[in-house]
């Protein structure tokens, strides 16, 4: 994996904000180092899937809310599924590609 750039700017404490990149290699977003608002807290991770076509596959916050992408052949969006507390929730094609959600 490889390094990205962080932010331009200064975080000043108690501001959240991205720090880091790392890009897989076909140079997709792997994952995001996501910096703590609170100020004795650490840096979390938020990981990116992503098929072989590039296509996003699913979305890993660090404290759980995941979100999980199912495409058609064509690779049409047919549905994202996100989890909250263990709970599943699914939204169906028509909702996605009508930006219902």
């Amino acid at each position: 994996m490889l390094d990205g750039q962080g932010t331009s700017s200064e975080l000043e404490p108690g501001m959240g904000g991205v720090v880091s990149r790392t890009f897989d290699e076909d140079r997709n977003v792997a994952t995001v180092l996501l910096k703590s608002m609170v100020p004795t807290g650490h840096d979390e991770t938020m990981a990116l899937e992503t098929r072989s076509d590039g296509m996003l596959k699913a979305i890993r916050p660090p404290y759980g809310g995941d979100t999980e992408f199912d495409y058609s052949a064509t690779g049409r969006a047919l549905t994202r599924r996100e989890k909250a507390n263990g709970a599943g929730r699914g939204a169906t094609a028509r909702d996605i590609n009508y930006g219902l959600i």
